[in-house]
């Protein structure tokens, strides 16, 4: 049971890389999963039947659900995220001193 909570505390994304910043959805779900985790592990130091209780056990498939699809909405943002448009056109030349 360590090595699962330990798992789950630790989750990584899937493509590799680093959870961005605040507007990565990936980010939120690994700080519920983490929560669900800490209560988990909490509830157990009091209680022997925490896998025999069915709430902990949805809560924490909700919780490495939501990471799941998370990752996959992380993919698609990277995706379908557009450049950002150019000021200036290719061809013109911008005069020195200016920014």
């Amino acid at each position: 049971m360590i090595a699962v909570g330990w798992t789950m505390w630790n989750w990584r994304p899937r493509v590799g890389g680093k959870i961005g910043g605040k507007e990565d959805p990936l980010r939120d779900a690994r700080t519920l999963l983490r929560m669900m985790v800490a209560l988990w592990v909490l509830r157990g130091f009091f209680s022997r039947e925490i896998l025999y209780n069915p709430s902990f056990s949805i809560g924490l498939g909700l919780a490495i659900g939501l990471c799941m699809l998370a990752e996959v909405a992380r993919r698609q943002t990277a995706v379908t995220t557009p450049k950002p448009p150019n000021r200036l056109p290719p061809n013109v030349a911008v005069p020195r001193g200016a920014t």
